[in-house]
């Protein structure tokens, strides 16, 4: 449908409470004839048909479209039930009337916000977001993108200016993507539960002195990186006491030995995934005697290092490693609740469970699920664990979302665990009469 007729059959719709438009239409995400004449952002601001201000139900709106025009942002003013909003566009810099229409938003829970740019532009988000945000009572999630997309070395910048730890007074959800020059004083906010940072070229992670880090509310810090390669992991980052929950996504091998994340002193739950590990682990993870669960998917383990961290296990994932057998280290995970070795990453040479392995299991007193490839697959296995493992739930990588809900290194879910348990129950006597009856034919 073209642009002027999708907006004047939107504009009659005027009880509609979420609307999308999208004005990037081709794989590259580039807008259809940009940068030639064809401006969807230009069209949406200017059609006779439509204005986002006649659609005063709307509670979710995603707006993707180029040259976002000041026009369009004060229509949004108009939406003042708007819970959730989504914004992509194509310019250098977000509109000042954007500011003062999420102002009249006191109902707005969610806010995303990605700004494209090319040849090394800089993006700033002012003082005077915080100050509009700070009106948003009822924001608890906030997600702020840069994006060059000319794919130059020299991105430009990502500047937050200071403001947001006393803006947005119930945001406890923050997400941020960009080359980052500053970040403000996000490092002070006070309700922050869980943080993403990601930065596409891995330049330091900018920071105040550790006498200005203060976040007692932040439990989970992830760190993403697209160049695989961070610069660095500032000292400061240890001062994040509060932190239970720390997710490392593409950092580099090189750089973990010195990391001082590892003294963070509420540390329960570590991820690397994809990490480069070659097979061992640094200092201090081994030291981690108060660790509940680690994930090392998709690196390239063959075998686990020993070290007191595997004493205080509850849940290990060690899914898309080149296992050929289960490591015997495994031994010492007495608390081991939770075993995923499945190939979900698809970078195994072929784990095969043999008898040696079982009977390493069972000398796990606490072992409730253990994810393996291609289980159902040996009749022989299934009698073993029918007999010797019968509180054991055995799945696949694509079941264990429905034994954890809340995400890998949350609790099992007990409903789910007794709904396996007992199809595991009748699986196993099927198995174990089949032994049976070749054993007979045999005889």
């Amino acid at each position: 449908m073209a642009v002027p007729a999708a907006l004047q059959a939107a504009g009659q719709l005027t009880r509609l409470t979420r609307l999308s438009l999208e004005g990037c239409c081709n794989d590259s995400g580039w807008p259809e004839g940009w940068p030639e004449e064809t401006s969807y952002g230009a069209e949406l601001a200017r059609s006779p048909h439509f204005s986002l201000a006649a659609l005063p139900q709307l509670q979710r709106l995603d707006l993707n479209v180029d040259e976002l025009q000041p026009s369009t942002c004060c229509q949004l003013s108009a939406l003042t039930g708007l819970k959730a909003l989504s914004i992509k566009t194509f310019v250098g810099q977000v509109p000042a009337q954007l500011w003062a229409s999420l102002a009249r938003m006191p109902a707005l829970e969610e806010l995303s916000l990605g700004v494209q740019t090319l040849d090394g532009e800089d993006c700033i988000i002012p003082g005077a977001a915080w100050e509009a945000l700070a009106k948003c009572k009822a924001l608890a999630f906030l997600k702020l993108e840069h994006v060059d997309i000319s794919y130059m070395d020299d991105w430009g910048d990502f500047h937050l200016a200071p403001g947001i730890a006393g803006g947005a007074p119930a945001l406890t959800r923050l997400h941020i993507k960009g080359n980052f020059s500053s970040l403000g004083d996000v490092w002070q906010h006070p309700g922050i539960a869980w943080m993403r940072l990601e930065d596409p070229l891995g330049r330091p992670i900018p920071m105040p002195p550790a006498r200005q880090v203060d976040m007692p509310a932040l439990r989970e810090l992830q760190l993403y990186n697209d160049c695989s390669e961070l610069a660095s992991v500032p000292p400061q980052m240890a001062c994040l006491s509060a932190v239970t929950s720390l997710y490392l996504v593409n950092i580099g091998d090189e750089l973990l030995p010195q990391q001082p994340l590892w003294q963070l002193p509420s540390l329960a739950s570590l991820s690397m995934y994809c990490c480069a590990l070659n097979g061992a682990l640094p200092q201090g993870v081994l030291q981690l005697t108060r660790l509940k669960a680690l994930n090392l998917g998709a690196n390239d383990f063959s075998d686990l290092p020993e070290g007191p961290y595997l004493g205080s296990l509850g849940t290990l994932v060690l899914s898309g490693n080149p296992l050929t057998r289960l490591p015997s280290t495994l031994s010492s995970a007495t608390q081991l609740e939770v075993l995923d070795v499945s190939d979900r990453y698809k970078n195994t040479l072929g784990l095969r469970l043999e008898l040696e392995d079982v009977d390493m299991l069972r000398k796990l007193p606490a072992l409730r699920v253990l994810c393996v490839p291609d289980i159902g697959a040996n009749v022989f296995l299934g009698a073993l664990f029918s007999a010797w493992l019968p509180h054991l739930v055995t799945v696949e990588a694509d079941d264990m979302c429905s034994l954890f809900p809340n995400g890998w290194d949350a609790r099992v879910d007990e409903e789910a665990y007794a709904w396996w348990l007992e199809e595991m129950g009748r699986c196993r006597t099927f198995a174990r009469c089949t032994v049976m009856d070749s054993l007979g034919s045999l005889g």
